[in-house]
C-alpha cells in the first residue's frame, strides 16, 4: 500500500527528472511500454522536474509548483484521459501547469 499524500523532491541524479515518493507501490515497466508514464518514461513537459506528491485518496499524480499547488502530473492525466476518467484532473489552479508560451 501507498503512503497517502506523500512528496518527493526533484533529483539530479534522475536526469533532472523528479523521482517518484519512497515506498509508493508502482506498476511494472512492462505496464506501459511505448507510453509516456510519470513513472518509467516521463515525457518532456514543463513540469518534469517538479516535485511528486502521489494523491492516494485520489489515486493519481500530481506535480507541485513553486507555490506549494498540486497540479495533475501531465502523463497520469492523460492516461485519466484514455480511460475516459479526465475528471480526476479537476484540480484548485494558480495557473502554474499552463504550458508556457513559446
Amino acid at each position: 500500500m501507498s503512503k497517502p499524500n506523500e512528496t518527493a523532491e526533484p533529483s539530479g541524479a534522475s536526469g533532472g527528472y523528479a523521482k517518484p515518493p519512497t515506498g509508493l507501490v508502482i506498476h511494472s515497466p512492462d505496464k506501459c511500454a511505448g507510453e509516456h508514464c510519470c513513472i518509467h518514461n516521463p515525457s518532456p513537459h514543463h513540469m518534469v522536474t517538479w516535485p511528486m506528491r502521489w494523491r492516494a485518496d485520489a489515486g493519481k499524480m500530481e506535480r507541485i509548483c513553486e507555490h506549494g499547488v498540486g497540479h495533475p502530473d501531465p502523463d497520469d492525466a492523460a492516461y485519466w484521459e484514455r480511460l475516459g476518467q479526465g475528471f480526476r484532473n479537476i484540480h484548485g489552479c494558480d495557473g502554474c501547469c499552463r504550458r508556457p508560451q513559446a
